[in-house]
């Protein structure tokens, strides 16, 4: 089991009388791991995923790659076992997208999830 601090909405420490949160959260661990854009961390450019060159690059683009890379984040992500459903929206003009999925965890429990990026 790994345990995470467990942040709020705002991507904030959550805190109860004072005291920081922690959880074993596959959710939390899946969002983080997919709001990590490629070369954002100093210490490993090729962590992240490339949604500028494969979304928003408009000569390059591969939305369909890109759709694999997040994919293949999401179920290789700790306690995840699969995903059961995948959608992808993207507002070009405004330059975000959103990915829309349900996971079967480890346990066999199941959530849909919401990733705006």
């Amino acid at each position: 089991m790994l345990v995470d601090i467990t942040l709020d909405a705002n991507h904030d420490y959550a805190f109860a009388n004072n005291d920081l949160i922690v959880s074993d959260s596959t959710a939390q661990r899946i969002k983080q791991r997919l709001g990590v854009l490629k070369g954002e961390w100093f210490l490993d450019s090729e962590l992240g995923i490339p949604y500028i060159d494969e979304l928003f690059d408009n000569k390059t683009g591969t939305p369909r790659l890109l759709e694999s890379i997040i994919r293949t984040t999401i179920e290789t992500t700790y306690g995840v076992s699969k995903i059961l459903s995948f959608t992808t929206n993207y507002n070009f003009e405004n330059r975000f997208g959103e990915i829309i999925f349900e996971v079967e965890y480890s346990d066999g429990t199941t959530e849909s999830l919401e990733v705006t990026v």
